[in-house]
């Protein structure tokens, strides 16, 4: 006797329309690992290992979910009753998943200790984002002995909802920590208030969307107890983070490049009383610090040239530097300075 077909849009539907934007995601990723290896970022080890090991386990990922749509599509084509399982390639990709949203969680962490010094903080996140993983696997395995995910969905329901919604309270956390200790170091220099905002800007919208996947997984899990809509936001949210994670390194071109040219920033008054308008010329804007020359618009010579350097957060990402240092010192600077060389 054969089974009775079940809801096709709230079952095989949900699970294909999460599996085409994470495979779509993917291919955005791809193009994020090619810009990240084309700008030839100098980033510290841990750093490019982090966009490595994305690289992979996305990729494995990717063929985790691939292999459960053509079991269910082609494998076994009209067989209803295999519809419900929950197979081995669509339970353990969200594990998998799970060992690419905490290296990322841990990387955004580490990024507020950089800010805060705050070692309680990131431990907690840390451990957090171990818990996580840990819940993932035990939810994997008590799926796959299901026997179906809606059986699991009806044992497991607490399980599963706080394996959901822990990983994006730790999202939000990172998120709204960074953003506070961004804006309360946020300089009184035009350039660096703009490259704040730009970083808090950022921090908020690839927060957002990751936490906004949490929410509705929770949602769907405790709302809809009998169809698999709730397993659509899972399928693709580790390419969220991952793609976050790329999108906060490759970033940096656009800092990078806004910080070509000059910008007029006021007057000042010089010892022998005459105003002159001064002007800061970027000369190189490198990795992790920026040499800049303020100069007298009048062009009185080098005596009226000051250089002034700013140490910025590693790269502007925060990772690769301790402290963020403004200073403005009176130096006399030869003729080579004019044309660019400091």
């Amino acid at each position: 006797m054969t089974s009775p077909a079940p809801a096709l849009h709230s079952t095989l539907g949900a699970v294909q329309i999460g599996i085409i934007i994470s495979v779509c995601l993917y291919g955005v990723l791809c193009v994020q690992a090619f810009t990240y290896y084309q700008a030839g970022f100098k980033d510290s080890l841990h750093t490019r290992l982090l966009v490595v090991w994305c690289l992979i386990v996305e990729t494995i990922h990717t063929i985790f979910i691939t292999i459960y749509l053509y079991q269910v599509t082609v494998g076994h084509f009209g067989d209803y009753g295999y519809l419900p399982g929950a197979h081995w390639p669509l339970v353990f990709s969200v594990f998998i998943s799970s060992l690419l949203s905490a290296p990322v969680q841990v990387f955004f962490a580490l990024r507020v200790f950089v800010l805060s010094k705050n070692r309680y903080l990131f431990a907690a996140s840390a451990f957090a984002s171990i818990v996580c993983v840990a819940l993932s696997l035990l939810n994997a395995i008590l799926a796959e002995r299901g026997p179906t995910l809606i059986i699991f969905q009806e044992k497991y329901l607490s399980l599963a909802t706080w394996n959901i919604g822990f990983g994006g309270v730790i999202n939000s956390v990172n998120t709204a920590t960074l953003c506070y200790y961004l804006l309360k170091g946020k300089s009184k220099i035009n350039r660096s208030r703009m490259i704040i905002d730009k970083l808090v800007t950022w921090t908020i919208e690839t927060g957002l969307l990751t936490s906004l996947c949490s929410v509705l997984g929770v949602a769907f899990i405790l709302s809809m107890k009998h169809n698999f809509i709730w397993v659509c936001p899972l399928i693709f949210s580790a390419k969220l983070y991952s793609n976050s994670f790329y999108a906060t390194l490759n970033g940096r071109l656009s800092l990078r490049a806004s910080g070509s040219g000059g910008i007029t920033i006021g007057s000042f008054q010089p010892s022998h009383g005459c105003s002159c308008q001064t002007r800061i010329e970027i000369i190189r804007v490198h990795g992790q610090t920026e040499t800049s020359v303020l100069y007298d618009s009048r062009d009185r010579g080098p005596s009226h040239i000051v250089k002034m350097e700013r140490t910025t957060p590693g790269n502007y990402d925060g990772m690769d530097s301790e402290n963020t240092v403004e200073h403005l010192s009176p130096k006399d600077l030869g003729p080579g300075s004019r044309s660019g060389h400091v």
